[in-house]
This record gives structure tokens, sequence and C-alpha cells, in this order.
């Protein structure tokens, strides 16, 4: 139960697991009901492009996922208890290609249908169907170095020089857990931990446009009261209703800011950093009566359903089609896709 980060003691887990079971008697799986992915796809650059900051869709040959429980889909497609301590791999907005919702692999796989490297089942980092998703439920930032490492394993049996995408998704959980270990779940902690896996990647692998997406503000989850919500969040972020929590996020973001802008970064023509900041000042969504959307939630009031993993798919591809300065800082939902001109570049 390590992706739930409060919960200590056996006692503890026999808690939550009995909170859980009542939560889902009369849970139903949300269903997606947001706009379509209908671009008309076009075509990959000629000759085959060299500089990572002029890719187009169809260029990207593979796809790679790196972070948390979020990137894992943990709990996304669960219908009961036994099903919730499961990762929905398919169903990662960022890592998964799914035949129910949009993902962000499924959109460039109508650039490219060759596209490979999207999980397309169940299980760990490790299971058959994994494929390039290695996020671990539970990560911190300082774990990013053995997700690295596992990504360049599994690589050694796709083709070399294929461009990919890498998504980055990781600071929830230390976010989560910063008022209890401060002095290590510092911005500056933060910030060496991806840096140092940057290095690697680009030492490692060519041909890669990585997007560091930006970890939502914790402390919305406090918004959630009533019900399970209240009981389980102390088990699932315990550190949500610190307000000096708000501060660190900002540091958050302001060190991959300036990872994004770091030289080291800068210098090598087939290696791009960009930031993707869909989640920076997202807000949970609301009913028409102005009550909180729950079904962008699992049952856990924690992790995206996977009508937010949707969601969360759409707004990082239109950050991909914006310019730096356009680029929104929180999911709209209703938003259509923005669909690419046959000379757009991924940003």
């Amino acid at each position: 139960m390590r992706v739930y980060r409060g919960v200590k003691t056996i006692e503890d887990a026999r808690f939550v697991t009995e909170i859980l079971r009542k939560a889902y008697e009369n849970y139903t799986l949300p269903e997606p009901d947001l706009m379509a992915f209908e671009c008309t796809p076009t075509g990959r650059s000629t000759p085959r492009p060299t500089n990572a900051k002029r890719l187009k869709p169809a260029d990207i040959d593979i796809v790679c996922a790196i972070g948390d429980s979020i990137t894992a889909a943990f709990g996304a497609d669960a219908t009961n208890l036994l099903q919730l301590f499961n990762d929905y791999r398919a169903s990662s907005f960022s890592g998964g290609r799914s035949n129910v919702i949009d993902t962000l692999p499924g959109n460039f796989q109508t650039f490219n249908p060759q596209l490979i490297g999207f999980s397309t089942g169940t299980g760990n980092a490790n299971s058959a169907t994994a494929f390039l998703n290695v996020a671990v439920s539970g990560a911190i930032s300082s774990d990013l170095a053995a997700q690295v490492e596992n990504l360049i394993y599994k690589l050694q049996e796709y083709p070399t020089g294929g461009w990919k995408h890498i998504s980055l998704f990781i600071g929830g959980n230390d976010l989560c857990d910063w008022c209890n270990y401060p002095d290590f779940y510092t911005p500056a902690n933060y910030k060496e931990n991806i840096v140092q896996a940057l290095i690697r990647l680009k030492v490692i692998l060519p041909n890669c446009f990585i997007s560091l997406i930006i970890p939502p503000d914790v402390t919305l989850l406090a918004e959630l009261t009533g019900g399970w919500c209240s009981v389980l969040r102390p088990f699932e972020c315990s550190c949500n209703r610190d307000v000096r929590v708000k501060e660190i996020h900002r540091g958050y973001i302001q060190a991959l800011h300036e990872i994004e802008n770091d030289p080291r970064f800068n210098d090598q023509l087939n290696f791009f950093v960009s930031v993707q900041p869909f989640l920076e000042d997202i807000q949970i969504p609301t009913l028409p009566d102005g009550r909180y959307d729950l079904s962008y939630f699992a049952p856990d009031c924690f992790h995206f359903s996977r009508k937010a993993h949707e969601a969360a798919a759409l707004a990082l591809w239109n950050n991909l089609m914006e310019a730096p300065a356009d680029k929104k800082r929180s999911w709209v939902i209703g938003e259509p896709y923005e669909c690419p001109t046959s000379d757009q570049f991924l940003q």
C-alpha cells in the first residue's frame, strides 16, 4: 500500500481497506464525455528531422512515460475493491493506449500508425504490457533514477534512432509528504532529482523530446470534504491542509522552468526539454449545482478516474500544440483539441 503513504501499520491498512470496501458499494465507473480526438493526420517530416525543436506529431516513433501513480493510472478503471490496487496503464493519459478513452499515445498514433512504446494493459512497471510506461505508484522524485535505468534497459529492445516523446510527471507524493520531512522534499532537492534523471537520459538516449509536466497543488484536495473523502485524506496526502505546501508547490514550478532553461539541456539538437503546465493552476471540475464533480476521481478521492485521464490527455496534447508563451496552465473542460497544421512543430 505504498501508494497510500499515510498507511504505517497493519491496523491502518485494515482501516483503509474497510473504508474503501464501503465506498465501493455504490460506486459506478464514470464514462468519459469529453471532446473526441478528430484531428486530420499530417505527414512526417522529409527529410527525417535532426532537431528536436522541429518535430511534427507524425515524427514521434516511440512514447515513454516516467512518474508516479497518476502516470501508472492507479485505480483509474476500478469498479470494486480488489481492482482498486491495480495500475490500469492502458488508461494512462501520457503512457497508455486505450480503446475506451483518448490518450496522448493514442493521439500520436493517429499521426504515426507505427508508434510503439505505449502500455496496453494492467500491472506494474515490469508487467508484460507495461512496455515503456515505467511509472511506479507511490514514487517520489528521488525514485526517478531507478525509473530512468529501467527505461534505458527496456529501450535496448527498441529502434535506437527513433524519435522519442518522454513524459516526466512527478512531485505529487513529494508535496503530500513535505510537512513530515520538510528538509527532504525541498524544491532544491526536487530540482536536483529531475536534473540528474535528465542528464542520464541525455547521455544514453538519442533523439528525445521531454515533456516536464507540472504537478498539481495538492492542497486542492482539502476542498473534497465529507463522506469517505475526509476519512481517507490523512492516508492519501497527509500534508494537503498545510498552507505552506502552496509555497513549496510554487518552488517546484520554478524549479521545472529553471530546468527547461538550463543550458545543459539546450546544447544538443537531438535533446529538448519543454514544460507542460496544464495542471499548474488546475481547478476541480464542478457540477451545474456547484458541487465538485467526483467523477474525475477514483473512489478514493485522490487518483484520477479514466475520465480525468482523458481530460489530462486533451490538455497535454493542446500544450504540445501551443507556443510556450500561450500554453494553458489549467485544463479547460469541454475545450476542443487543437489540431496541428502541416508545418506545425511540437512545443
